[in-house]
């Protein structure tokens, strides 16, 4: 019988508190009644803070494809909550701005995924919360280019 090392239960661990972190912010955005995929709830989010972004930028932050972001893009734009405006200074960029609507949306889906936070963070003290904090910064910056960033809110996806 094959026995988990050290390093092997601490990736189990990591992958199971990320899959109640994608839990939680189901059960939040299900709560309530944001019928969003996770990956259009962090678009969402990334696009708040950074808006005017380019859709390189975005790729690069979300650790996907090209196609997968563009499709996205053009899910979220029929959809009403984003639009896609060429750069004043070079028009072959394409930057990408939520609308009011996808700002109301994107502030639903903070409240709920902070709820989410808090239920699932809740045993921690605020020093064990720093210490985590720290932590994940370092498997973070391990974190290969192109992989989703410390930018990409929700990045356990």
């Amino acid at each position: 019988m094959l026995r988990h090392s050290e390093d092997e239960t601490l990736l189990d661990r990591i992958e199971s508190a990320a899959d109640a972190l994608r839990s939680h912010l189901r059960s939040g955005l299900d709560g309530a009644g944001i019928l969003l995929a996770p990956l259009e709830a962090r678009a969402l989010l990334y696009l708040q803070a950074h808006p005017g972004c380019s859709q390189a930028d975005f790729v690069h932050a979300a650790g996907r494809d090209k196609g997968q972001v563009a499709r996205l893009v053009k899910l979220l734009g029929e959809r009403g909550l984003l639009v896609a405006l060429p750069d004043r200074d070079d028009r072959r960029i394409g930057r990408l701005w939520l609308t009011d609507a996808g700002q109301a949306l994107g502030t639903q889906v903070r409240a709920a995924r902070l709820e989410g936070g808090r239920e699932l963070l809740a045993g921690l003290d605020a020093r064990e919360r720093a210490r985590l904090a720290t932590l994940l910064g370092k498997i973070g910056a391990a974190t290969p280019p192109g992989s989703a960033s410390d930018d990409m809110p929700g990045a356990a996806d």
